[in-house]
């Protein structure tokens, strides 16, 4: 009959007998408080384009998008609601 691993109570990973898990918790490819890197790449892309379009500093916009996102703690809004705001600020 072939083995079946040990179940563990979550906090640990098996192959590392006993150490903490190095695995993310949350579920996002980060550890808990991070923020999804689709929201980093908007947010990059908006810091992109509000400098003119300028080639080179992508690097540089995705730290600043990171530490923008990770300051306020709040995910930009999405693109649909920025269109309704701007249109009624408007008037149109």
């Amino acid at each position: 009959m072939p083995r079946t691993p040990k179940q563990t109570d979550g906090g640990t990973d098996p192959a590392n007998s006993g150490r903490p898990s190095s695995k993310p918790e949350n579920g996002n490819g980060g550890h808990m408080g991070s923020v999804s890197s689709d929201e980093v790449a908007r947010r990059a892309y908006e810091i992109y384009q509000s400098r003119g379009g300028e080639h080179g500093l992508d690097f540089d916009d995705w730290l600043e998008a990171e530490k923008q996102l990770k300051q306020t703690g709040q995910q930009p809004p999405p693109k649909a609601a920025e269109r309704r705001k701007r249109a009624r600020a408007t008037g149109s």
